[in-house]
């Protein structure tokens, strides 16, 4: 893991898919949970529309064979619905819940909580029988592992009734049509698998739309500007990125060849300025080495002079000694020419 962190520091794709692959994923997600939802919801709506027309139609089809107490044709009807509409149950029960009339003829004389598999359906029926409150919305039901929707609607006692059953109750009975929904949710399934599959396929080629798009977009211009601080690093000046649009990725590009060529001007200005102070250099070198070489000489000059100097005053020393040595001679001599002298006088 932790190897697959450093992988994903070092490039910076990386880090942006890392980003923006669970918003992608959030977001086919979230669009394709309501589009599952809003078909879900569509499917049962008209599923329920469909039981509610098909109990008016029973409704308006028996009412009037069951207000002149005609029952048998009420049978054949609901026998017919029954062999020719699969999947439909349809029960007619009085005030009591027992039922009269139902497309399964055995069920007849049981009461509808037998075969009401939902309990919030069993209340809902409970209070329209008692307060002819019409239940709001169909109920979901599962019988032997299938999927079934009811819909229950109230008989009223209407004034176009022979009120067998009496003035006082404002409801006779009620009507139950339960439809299967396998077919409907088998289709709200492959509804829902090709919604997981075009979103999922979706999210895939906006992911890989989205990497081939930072790769040329981001990721190639940023190598290319990699690329050429790499040869400036490395003393190379000679290459040039190419600009092509006008975003911020170009205008840092342009930015770095305007370095570049600066750098390169700069290098120029040095090298010129330092090929003249080398020319002044040896210039001065060169002027001072004669400048040396003719003091040297001059320096030379004098010492022979010097010398030359030293010889003559060592000449005229030894003459000079010499004079002093014959004039101490002399005195000599004349010292004992004046002893002899004074030795005649006496």
């Amino acid at each position: 893991m932790k190897k697959l962190f450093a992988a994903i520091g070092l490039h910076l794709w990386a880090k942006v898919m890392v980003v923006l692959l669970p918003i992608v994923v959030l977001v086919f997600g979230l669009m394709i949970a309501t589009n599952i939802h809003s078909q879900g919801k569509i499917l049962t709506e008209q599923t329920e529309h469909n039981a509610n027309l098909t109990a008016t139609a029973i409704e308006g089809g028996m009412f009037d064979a069951l207000a002149i107490g005609n029952n048998d044709d009420v049978r054949k009807q609901f026998m017919r619905l029954n062999e020719k509409v699969s999947g439909l149950e349809v029960h007619i029960f009085d005030f009591k819940g027992d039922i009269a009339f139902a497309t399964q003829t055995e069920r007849s004389g049981k009461n509808i909580a037998a075969f009401t598999q939902n309990s919030n359906a069993l209340e809902a029926v409970q209070a329209m029988l008692e307060g002819a409150k019409k239940p709001q919305h169909a109920f979901i039901e599962t019988i032997a592992g299938k999927p079934y929707l009811s819909i229950y609607r109230p008989i009223q006692n209407e004034s176009r009734c022979y009120h067998c059953h009496g003035q006082s109750r404002a409801v006779l009975g009620g009507i139950h049509v339960r439809t299967a929904t396998e077919s409907t949710m088998l289709a709200a399934q492959s509804l829902r698998n090709q919604s997981v599959l075009i979103g999922s396929v979706g999210a895939f080629l906006l992911s890989i739309l989205i990497y081939v798009l930072f790769v040329k977009l981001v990721n190639r211009p940023i190598r290319e500007v990699l690329n050429v601080a790499g040869s400036m690093r490395q003393g190379d000046l000679t290459h040039c990125i190419e600009v092509k649009g006008r975003d911020e990725i170009s205008h840092m590009s342009a930015r770095m060849n305007l370095v570049n060529e600066n750098l390169r001007e700069m290098i120029a200005e040095i090298a010129s300025a330092s090929q003249s102070v080398a020319e002044s250099s040896s210039k001065q070198a060169d002027q001072l080495m004669t400048e040396a070489i003719r003091q040297a000489q001059n320096a030379s000059q004098t010492m022979e002079r010097l010398s030359e100097a030293m010889h003559t005053i060592s000449g005229l020393s030894t003459k000079i000694a010499h004079i002093v040595d014959t004039i101490d001679e002399i005195a000599s001599a004349s010292q004992e020419q004046t002893n002899g002298i004074r030795q005649i006088n006496m």
